[in-house]
C-alpha cells in the first residue's frame, strides 16, 4: 500500500492505495532511460517563445507539506497527462497525484477532449462501519491549464494556447567553478562588508563633538569644516573591533575614520588614524576606494587636485581647493577614470617628494593612464623642495606645501582671507610647474586604405589627421615643421626640481612622424588577390609630408618662451600653452609667476627698480652710469618684444674673479632660469658664422661670448650683423644649402678681463666695467646672498617687477627724456629712456664714452693732428706724406706707422692709401680727412676742419667713484605691496567673472545660493569646478602727461 494525501480543500486527510509492483516502476524506468524523458515535466504547446538557460519548466513538490506525497509513485497513465490516475482496486475510488511547476507555478493539466463515462457506483456501505480514513472519495475535478512562467522581455502569450504534458529535455545545467565560487563569495563579502560600514558610518559621524573635531583640527592642522567635507568620524576601540579593522601593529584606542568611496560615489570602506598614535588601518576584507569631499563638482576658479591620503584632501580643502585622494600612490587608477570620465574641468594630478621616488612612480602611472583613457592631454606635478621640519622630517606633500606657507606667512586656522591667499598662490604655482602628458595609445585608431597611386590625396588625409587627433604637437616655423620638445637637464642626481627640465623647439623628422602616426591609424594595402592587410606607415607619405615644408597647414610657431611676455600692445602672455595670435609657445617650466599688475604707477615702477638692484647689489661697479647699464641690461632681457634691435652688453675688469660671467647671466637666470650659451667667437669669420647660425637654428635666447681676451674678436662682420639683423642667413651644416635664421628675442653678452671694443661692435654694445680695488681675487665675495641664489628662490617676483617698470613706463607714454640719439632707436625709446624717467643715469653714456676712447678712432685723430701740424688744410700726395714723415723724429711718422701697423720698419705707401680710403670722410674731433681731386691717377688728400673742437667738451670727466646700491632697506617689501594689491585685484575678477555664470539670488539678502560667491567663514571655503579662462589681463594703454624729471645731482647723470 501506499499513502496519498488529498487536496487542500480535502478535509478527510490521507488515504491508503495499493502500491504499484516493482514491474510496473522497472518497466517506467527502461522506458525513461530509453528515451531521456524526465520524471514530471510539462511542455507548453503553444506560439514559441525565447527560453533562457534557466527559464525550464520543472516538476518540483509542492511546497506545503499537505500536499506531499510520501514514497509514491504516479500510476500508470497516458502520457498526455500530468494528473495521475491511481489504478482502481477493491474498495477504493481513484486518487489523482498533483505535479507543481518550478518557480512556485501551479500544475499545468489538458483537459480531456470528451466528459469521461459515468462508472457504476460503489455499492453503499454504512458510514458507521467504514473508518473515516477508509471512505472513498469524489474524483478530483480536472485543473485548468495555467500560463507558465515568461523569461524577461518575452512577448505575451496568445489568447489561445495550449499546454501540454509532453515531456521536453533541458540543456544540463553547468556546473559552477572553483573560481567562480571565489568569485562569488568574495563579493558577498565585500558586500556584507559594505553594509556593516554604512550601517556604522552614522555613529561615528555623529562621535566626533565639536570639541573633538578641534582637538583634531589643531593636530592635523586643517579646519573643522574641512573634517566635515570628507565625512570624518570618531571610533574607540570596540568600534573598530566590531568593524574588523586592522592595522599594522597594535590597535589604538581611539581613532578618527575617514570614509572611502567608489567611481559611482557609493561608500566603500572605512579608514582610521590613531589619534595619540601615528598608525593606520583600514576594515579588513573590504575593497578599497577614493576620499572624495562634498564640494566635488562645485564650481571653483581653482583645477582638481588628485592627491594622496585624506589629509591632503582636508589641506586643499582648507585653503580653498578641492581635491580627491586615492589610497595610495599606485592605487585608484580604475576608480579616478571612471569617476572623471564626465569631468570637463581641469585637473592635476600631484605626487610626493619621498626618499624611494615611490609618490613620482605613482603619479606618472596614474597621469599616463587617465591621459590614455580621455585620450587628451594630462597634467602632474610635484611639490616644490621644502626645508626639512624641526624634528628633522622631510616635507614631501601638499599638507606639508600648506604647513609651511601658513607657518612663513604667520596664517591661523581661522584666517579664511589669508588661507585663500595661499591656496591660490599654490594653485598658481601648481599650473606653472604642471607637466603636460600626452596620450601614448588612441582607444580607436583609424583604418586607412593605402594606394600608393595618390600619395597627394594621403599626404592630405594624414595632415588633417594630425590636425584632429594630436593638436599642439605639430608646427611649423620658417618653411619647416617643428615640434616642442621636453628632456633632462644638466641638474644634480640629488635634483628633482621641474625647473631642471630643458624645453627646446625640435625639428620633426620621418622617425617621429612613423610614431605619432602608429598611434593614430592603421594601413592596409590589398596583395595581387585583393586581400588587404595591415601594414607600417608609408614612408612615402611622411616624407611628402616633410616636403610640403611653408604650405602645410600646422600653426606658426615663432618663438618658445619661459616667462610671461609684456607685448607692445600692452597686452600680455600669461597662460601656460600656445597663443595662435602672437605664436608664442610659453612653457614657464615650474616656476611660478605672480600676475602682471594691470596699471602700475610710477611709484609702483620706482620700488620694482629698487627690487631688482637688489640683484646688483654687491657688484662693484666703477661708476653709477655701469649700474645703470646693468640695469639695462635686466631691462632689456625681460622686455625683448618690446623692441627690434637692441645693443650687446658686456662686461670687463682688470682683473680675474671679479663676477663678470654671473653679471653676464643675470639676463638668462632671469628669463630663462638657465645659464645663457657660452662659445667663443671663433678663428675666423666662417666659423663665427657657422657657430652663431647653428645656435640660432635651436632656438637660443642668450648668446654669451666669454673669456675674451681681445676686443678684436668680436670685430667681425658676423657677429655686427647678427646683433643688428633681424634675420641670420648662414650655411646649413653638412648641406649645400643657405637658411635664414631669426635673431628677434636673442640678447648678446660678452665678457673679458682688460676688454676694451674696437670698429663696428663699439656703436652695437654698452661696456660695463667692474673694479674690485684689490691686488689679487681669487673668488669674489658675494656678501650675504648670491645672485643666483636669489633668482632661484625668487625668480618669479624679480621678473614680474621687471615688466611693472616696463608697464608702468608703457602706460605713461614712452615720454621723451631729451637723450642723445644712438644706433638702436626702438630700444632708446622703451628701454634706455626709462632710466633717466626714474632718476637713474643714461646707461648709453658708456657706449658714447667707448666710442671716444675706440683705440681706431684715437689712432685716427693722432693722424689728423699730425697731418695738420705738417700741411695745414693743402692737398698732398700720399708719396709727399711718405716723403716728409720719413724725416725722422716726427710726430707724423709714429701717427703713419700706428695706422699702418708697421711697427718700426720702413713706411709703406699703399697701406697709407688703403687706411684713408677707408677713413674718408670720418669726423674725429671735429676734423676729416677728404679726397682733393688728383694728380695723374694718384689721388690727393687733404684735412679739413668739420666742425670746431670744443664739441668734444660733450664728453666730461666720467665719474670714477663706486657707486653705492640705490636699493636701500625694506625694497622687497615695498614691491611685496604691489604684489599683494594685484593678487587681490586678480581675485575680486575672478570671483566676479565667475558670478557672472550664476544666478545670484540678491533678493534675498544673501549669495548663499551662489556657488562663486565668497563664502562666510563659518561655511568654509567653497571648491571644485572649472578654472575660468584668465589667458591674458589686457590693458590698454592710458596715455597720460609726461612726468617732469627732477634734478639730478652733480655728476650723477653724465651727458
Amino acid at each position: 500500500m501506499r499513502i496519498v494525501r488529498g487536496s487542500p480543500s480535502d478535509e478527510r486527510g490521507a488515504i491508503f492505495a495499493p502500491a504499484k509492483s516493482e514491474a510496473v516502476r522497472s518497466s517506467k524506468r527502461r522506458r525513461r532511460a530509453r528515451t531521456g524523458e524526465p520524471a514530471c515535466v510539462a511542455k507548453i504547446e503553444a506560439s514559441p517563445l525565447p527560453v533562457e538557460e534557466e527559464s525550464a519548466v520543472e516538476c518540483d513538490k509542492p511546497e506545503t507539506p499537505a500536499d506531499e506525497v510520501r514514497d509514491a509513485e504516479p500510476a500508470p497513465t497516458s502520457d498526455s497527462l500530468t494528473i495521475a490516475e491511481a489504478a482502481p482496486s477493491a474498495g477504493a475510488q481513484p486518487l489523482a497525484e498533483v505535479a507543481g511547476t518550478a518557480n512556485g507555478v501551479p500544475p499545468v493539466a489538458e483537459p480531456p477532449s470528451a466528459p469521461p463515462e459515468a462508472e457504476p457506483a460503489s455499492p453503499p456501505t454504512a458510514p458507521s462501519s467504514v473508518p473515516p480514513w477508509l471512505r472513498p472519495t469524489p474524483p478530483v475535478p480536472p485543473v485548468p491549464p495555467a500560463r507558465p512562467p515568461q523569461p524577461p522581455g518575452a512577448p505575451p502569450l496568445p489568447p489561445g494556447f495550449k499546454a501540454s504534458a509532453k515531456s521536453v529535455k533541458l540543456p544540463p545545467k553547468v556546473p559552477e567553478s572553483s573560481k567562480q565560487k571565489k568569485e562569488r563569495e568574495q563579493r558577498e563579502k565585500l558586500e556584507q562588508r559594505r553594509r556593516e560600514v554604512e550601517a556604522a558610518r552614522p555613529q561615528l559621524a555623529a562621535n566626533l563633538t565639536p570639541e573633538l573635531a578641534q582637538m583634531l583640527s589643531e593636530q592635523l592642522g586643517v579646519r573643522v569644516e574641512s573634517l566635515r567635507a570628507v565625512g570624518a568620524g570618531y571610533a574607540t576601540a570596540d568600534d573598530m573591533a566590531r568593524l574588523h579593522a586592522g592595522f599594522p601593529g597594535e590597535r589604538p584606542e581611539t581613532a578618527v575614520s575617514f570614509p572611502e568611496f567608489d567611481s559611482a560615489r557609493r561608500l566603500s570602506t572605512l579608514t582610521f588614524r590613531g589619534v595619540d598614535v601615528a598608525t593606520k588601518g583600514v576594515v579588513a576584507e573590504s575593497s578599497r576606494g577614493l576620499t572624495i569631499p562634498d564640494t566635488f563638482g562645485t564650481p571653483n576658479d581653482k583645477p582638481l587636485l588628485l592627491v594622496e591620503g585624506a589629509t591632503d584632501v582636508m589641506a586643499a580643502h582648507t585653503v580653498g581647493i578641492c581635491a580627491i585622494g586615492r589610497s595610495s600612490a599606485l592605487a585608484g587608477t580604475e576608480l579616478l577614470a571612471k569617476l572623471l570620465a564626465s569631468f570637463n574641468a581641469p585637473f592635476i594630478v600631484m605626487g610626493e617628494n619621498d626618499a624611494n621616488l615611490v609618490g613620482q612612480r605613482g603619479m606618472r602611472k596614474l597621469v599616463a593612464a587617465l591621459a590614455n583613457d580621455r585620450n587628451a592631454t594630462c597634467q602632474c606635478a610635484l611639490p616644490p623642495e621644502l626645508p626639512p621640519k624641526a624634528n628633522g622630517k622631510d616635507r614631501k606633500d601638499l599638507r606639508d606645501w600648506i604647513e609651511f606657507e601658513r607657518t612663513k606667512r604667520g596664517v591661523s586656522l581661522s584666517d579664511v582671507d589669508g588661507l585663500l591667499k595661499i591656496g591660490q598662490d599654490i594653485a598658481n604655482s601648481l599650473i606653472a610647474r604642471a607637466e603636460r602628458v600626452e596620450p601614448r595609445v588612441q582607444k580607436q585608431r583609424l583604418v586607412i586604405n593605402w594606394s600608393p597611386d595618390n600619395v597627394a590625396a594621403e599626404t592630405d588625409r594624414v595632415e588633417q589627421l594630425f590636425l584632429e587627433k594630436a593638436p599642439n604637437v605639430f608646427y611649423q616655423q620658417q618653411g619647416r615643421l617643428v615640434r616642442i620638445s621636453r628632456h633632462e637637464g644638466a641638474a644634480s642626481i640629488a635634483t628633482t626640481s621641474a625647473d631642471d627640465r630643458h624645453v627646446q623647439i625640435a625639428p620633426v623628422d620621418a622617425d617621429y612622424l612613423l610614431d605619432r602616426l602608429s598611434r593614430l591609424a592603421v594601413f592596409y594595402e590589398a596583395d595581387a588577390d585583393g586581400i588587404p592587410s595591415p601594414i607600417a606607415p608609408p614612408r612615402t607619405v611622411l616624407n611628402a609630408l616633410l616636403a610640403r615644408g611653408g604650405e602645410l597647414n600646422f600653426p606658426i610657431l615663432r618663438a618658445l618662451v619661459e616667462s610671461p611676455l609684456l607685448l607692445p600692445d600692452g597686452k600680455t602672455i600669461e597662460k601656460p600653452g600656445y597663443d595662435p595670435k602672437y605664436h608664442v609657445w610659453y612653457e614657464p617650466r615650474g616656476t611660478a609667476f605672480p600676475p602682471i599688475p594691470r596699471s602700475p604707477s610710477k611709484d609702483d615702477a620706482v620700488a620694482a627698480l629698487d627690487m631688482l638692484d637688489e640683484l646688483l647689489e654687491n657688484c662693484v661697479f666703477e661708476s653709477a652710469v655701469d649700474r645703470s647699464s646693468a640695469l639695462a641690461m635686466l631691462l632689456s632681457a625681460a622686455g625683448r618684444p618690446l623692441y627690434g634691435s637692441g645693443p650687446a652688453f658686456g662686461v670687463t675688469s682688470p682683473a680675474r674673479a671679479s663676477g663678470k660671467s654671473t653679471l653676464t647671466a643675470l639676463g638668462s637666470l632671469l628669463t630663462t632660469g638657465r645659464e645663457p650659451v657660452r662659445i667663443s667667437p671663433g678663428s675666423s669669420e666662417e666659423e663665427s658664422d657657422k657657430r652663431i647660425f647653428a645656435l640660432l637654428q635651436g632656438g637660443c635666447r642668450h648668446i654669451c661670448f666669454d673669456n675674451l681676451t681681445d676686443g678684436r674678436w668680436l670685430d667681425v662682420p658676423a657677429i655686427a650683423k647678427a646683433i643688428t639683423e633681424s634675420e641670420f642667413t648662414g650655411r646649413v651644416l653638412g648641406k649645400s644649402e643657405t637658411r635664414t635664421a631669426s635673431t628677434t628675442g636673442v640678447q648678446w653678452t660678452f665678457a673679458g678681463v682688460g676688454l676694451y671694443t674696437q670698429g663696428d661692435i663699439v656703436t652695437r654694445s654698452l661696456l660695463m666695467r667692474l673694479d674690485m680695488r684689490e691686488e689679487r681675487t681669487t673668488a669674489h665675495d658675494w656678501g650675504r646672498t648670491h645672485p643666483r641664489e636669489l633668482l632661484a628662490n625668487r625668480r618669479g617676483d624679480y621678473l614680474v617687477g621687471t615688466l611693472t617698470v616696463l608697464r608702468a613706463f608703457q602706460q605713461a607714454g614712452f615720454p621723451s627724456q631729451g637723450l642723445p640719439r644712438c644706433r638702436f632707436q626702438e630700444w632708446s625709446e622703451r628701454i634706455r629712456s626709462v632710466l633717466p624717467w626714474l632718476d637713474r643715469p643714461d646707461p648709453y653714456a658708456n657706449a658714447l664714452k667707448a666710442e671716444y676712447e675706440d683705440p681706431e678712432a684715437d689712432e685716427l685723430r693722432e693722424l689728423l693732428g699730425a697731418w695738420i701740424e705738417a700741411f695745414g688744410e693743402r692737398a698732398v700726395l700720399v708719396a709727399d706724406v711718405i716723403q716728409i714723415a720719413a724725416l725722422g723724429g716726427s710726430r707724423l711718422r709714429f701717427a703713419i706707422l700706428g695706422v699702418t701697423g708697421g711697427g718700426d720698419g720702413p713706411l709703406n705707401a699703399r697701406a697709407l692709401g688703403k687706411y684713408l680710403a677707408r677713413h674718408a670722410d670720418r669726423i674725429e674731433s671735429g676734423l676729416m680727412i677728404v679726397r682733393e681731386g688728383e694728380s695723374g691717377t694718384r689721388t690727393k688728400w687733404a684735412v679739413r676742419a668739420h666742425r670746431p673742437a670744443e664739441v668734444d667738451s660733450q664728453f666730461p670727466q666720467f665719474p670714477q667713484l663706486v657707486s653705492p646700491t640705490r636699493t636701500g632697506p625694506g625694497a622687497s617689501e615695498r614691491f611685496a605691496d604691489v604684489l599683494a594689491r594685484e593678487r587681490e585685484r586678480v581675485h575680486a575678477d575672478e570671483r566676479e567673472r565667475a558670478h557672472e555664470r550664476v544666478t545670484c539670488e540678491k533678493g534675498a539678502g544673501n549669495c548663499e545660493n551662489c556657488a562663486n560667491c565668497e563664502s562666510t567663514p563659518s561655511q568654509g571655503p567653497r571648491t571644485g569646478g572649472a578654472i575660468p579662462d584668465e589667458a591674458q589681463f589686457v590693458a590698454e594703454p592710458e596715455v597720460a602727461a609726461a612726468a617732469e624729471i627732477p634734478p639730478l645731482e652733480p655728476g650723477e647723470l653724465v651727458l
